[in-house]
């Protein structure tokens, strides 16, 4: 059973049961300012509460193009990446997203301010696309940016000891990992981390096609990696996060635009790592939740049937040309134009 102490709150039961020292206005002039601070400091500490600190500086890096601002029309992509922007406010993660869509300013504006936490500090920066070029020239610069912020931010901090990430921007749901899987990878000093979905939430979340699609495609790629000693990881997730020192490989990659552009750099700094025997690539499963919006609007469609087609022969040109030419075995697959 709850006291009277508990039921009233500590103020009131004061007020109630106070001697008459207590009902003196001069004790309550100094009394009541201290139980406002008080109860401020207890706020601050559980707003804190639910951020976790990251172990090592991260900065995560997206590319964006919206050509349809209006959330409530049918592509569901730009309320998705306002979603984004307010997850990595919430869960305290540095997001950088550049940005080529035609309405630039609206869109930086709209994700600025979702970005922003409610004490007023921004995560999230947007700068416009100057490069030209799709996906790839967005994610290149995207990582020549992140490096300079994060070395004007931690001037002291070497590049093997701050993280970049790649995501895409519609994957609003990773960035409650984020802080932990940076954690993760300072426990174990790994070089390159890439997150694992957890099978029944990837089946049960994502459209049917892109379930069995991706699946088929981890499959063959892990097939090619244990061939060349690459450990198994989850291929067509999306996100991965590797030491800053490790940018110049993915700067450098010009042969290709689209998923290849995020998997076949890591390959090669793998390949680096390996030779000088100072890192290693990480896989951490993560219960990832794929946003119900994009299940609903591209399952039983047949156009995103077609795109994951079109990505699976990517996948096997790209990525799977790349650790077979690790291993040195001969390409019997090649996609024709």
């Amino acid at each position: 059973m709850r006291t009277k102490q508990q039921q009233y709150g500590y103020s009131r039961w004061c007020l109630r049961h106070a001697s008459w020292k207590f009902r003196d206005w001069k004790v309550w002039l100094i009394l009541v300012p201290f139980l406002l601070c008080y109860r401020l400091y207890l706020a601050v500490l559980t707003s804190k509460a639910e951020i976790a600190i990251p172990a090592a500086p991260l900065m995560v890096v997206a590319p964006a193009f919206y050509d349809d601002t209006n959330p409530n029309n049918q592509d569901v992509r730009y309320a998705l990446g306002l979603e984004s922007c307010r997850q990595a406010a919430k869960h305290g993660v540095r997001l950088l997203i550049i940005d080529a869509s035609p309405d630039h300013d609206t869109v930086s504006q709209s994700l600025t301010k979702a970005g922003t936490d409610r004490h007023g500090k921004s995560w999230v920066h947007v700068m416009k696309q100057t490069s030209r070029g799709k996906k790839g020239a967005a994610l290149k610069e995207a990582i020549a940016m992140a490096r300079q912020q994060l070395k004007r931010q931690f001037p002291r901090a070497l590049e093997q000891d701050t993280y970049i990430a790649i995501q895409e921007p519609e994957k609003f749901d990773v960035f409650r990992f984020w802080n932990e899987m940076t954690s993760h990878m300072t426990t174990i000093s790994t070089d390159i981390l890439v997150p694992h979905r957890k099978d029944e939430s990837f089946h049960s979340t994502y459209p049917i096609e892109q379930y069995h699609s991706e699946q088929f495609a981890n499959l063959y790629l892990d097939t090619l990696g244990q061939k060349v000693g690459f450990p198994s990881i989850d291929w067509t997730f999306g996100p991965i996060a590797f030491r800053t020192s490790l940018a110049p490989h993915w700067l450098s990659y010009d042969e290709g635009d689209t998923w290849d552009v995020q998997i076949v750099p890591m390959i090669r700094a793998w390949k680096e790592l390996e030779k000088k025997k100072t890192g290693s690539v990480g896989s951490y499963t993560i219960d990832y939740h794929h946003p119900a919006k994009q299940k609903q609007q591209e399952e039983g469609v047949s156009k995103w049937g077609e795109k994951r087609l079109f990505q699976l022969g990517v996948l096997f040109e790209k990525v799977g040309g790349e650790l077979k030419k690790q291993g040195k075995v001969p390409v019997l697959y090649r996609m024709t134009d």
